[in-house]
């Protein structure tokens, strides 16, 4: 049913889905889905919830092994969001979706995702910082560079679902070299700093 339903919000936005049409692609009576999910808006925010917790898995197990240097995790974790985007597109489109005007349990959901996502990385990062021994007052940074990863990361998978032909590896390695040579030179205390040479 939240297959069905993530394929739907995908092709239709909110707004434009009904929950005749999920019922119809999920094989089962409005009422049953109704029975399940109590209204669109429910269904919607379980839909990301999905999605959410599928995401958690991978950056969670990307950090885990300390015997991998920092960029190497880094790279697991966005190569393992990629596979995840090629395998699921239409659950990352919703986990992301946030329509206009709904308000409410709609625009929470969708707000939350993309912090929720963003303090995920700042663990990672954050973890990979204290391994290399960076003092607490630099780490202060990692978790506004994080969110502007997440926000690099989004945008990146946004232009590349109207590019699929493009391999999931070439977004990883574009993010990745978007991103690493600032927080390769943050987690060795390296920062720049203007009129310094």
């Amino acid at each position: 049913m939240v297959a069905a339903a993530q394929a739907v919000f995908a092709e239709r936005g909110f707004h434009g889905a009904s929950m005749a049409e999920i019922a119809e692609r999920a094989g089962i009576t409005k009422p049953m889905l109704y029975s399940y999910f109590g209204s669109k808006e429910a269904l919607f925010v379980r839909c990301q919830r999905e999605s959410g917790d599928e995401l958690r898995r991978i950056l969670g197990d990307a950090g885990r092994d300390p015997a991998l240097p920092p960029a190497e995790r880094l790279w697991r974790a966005l190569l393992g969001v990629f596979a995840f985007i090629d395998d699921h597109r239409d659950g990352w489109t919703v986990y992301h979706a946030s329509p206009p005007g709904t308000g409410g349990p709609i625009d929470a959901s969708a707000r939350n995702a993309r912090l929720d996502f963003g303090d995920l990385v700042t663990e990672l990062l954050t973890a990979n910082a204290a391994e290399q021994g960076i003092p607490p007052e630099l780490r202060v940074h990692i978790p506004v560079l994080a969110h502007a990863l997440t926000g690099a990361t989004i945008s990146v998978s946004v232009w590349w679902l109207r590019h699929p032909e493009e391999p999931k590896e070439l977004q990883a390695l574009r993010v990745m070299n978007f991103a690493w040579m600032g927080f390769g030179d943050l987690l060795k205390g390296n920062l720049f700093v203007p009129g310094a040479s």
